[in-house]
């Protein structure tokens, strides 16, 4: 796989993304930060929960890994989390941009993209 293939797959990634942060700014602050019983306690605590991952997977290929996620309460709001968000896919942009995928294996990449061409099949 490519640079560009890579690259395409984190556009694709940051579309969905996309989506539904929109839909998730059309709900009340009160139903955003609602306790559920759904995994991370709320819709918020979900998106904090995503946004993190991402960030820590291009902190570790930068080999520079935090050593836990952020915790929700790290994003009072969704206007903080959103922030927070463009500057994670700004950061990764510029990290992918920059990284020689494809003629040289960064960190766990190969293995992330054997498991794609395996779920292609």
């Amino acid at each position: 796989m490519k640079s560009d293939d890579i690259r395409l797959l984190f556009d694709y990634n940051d579309w969905a993304n996309a989506r539904v942060l929109d839909k998730a700014a059309l709900l009340s602050p009160d139903l955003y930060l609602a306790s559920t019983e759904i995994p991370h306690d709320s819709l918020h605590g979900i998106l904090v929960h995503t946004m993190a991952a991402e960030q820590i997977w291009r902190m570790h290929c930068e080999e520079n890994s935090p050593s836990r996620l952020p915790a929700a309460d790290a994003f009072p709001t969704f206007a903080a989390l959103q922030s927070a968000w463009r500057q994670e896919v700004e950061a990764r942009r510029e990290y992918v941009a920059g990284a020689r995928i494809g003629w040289k294996p960064a960190c766990g990449w190969p293995k992330m993209i054997e498991k794609f061409k395996q779920l292609q099949e």
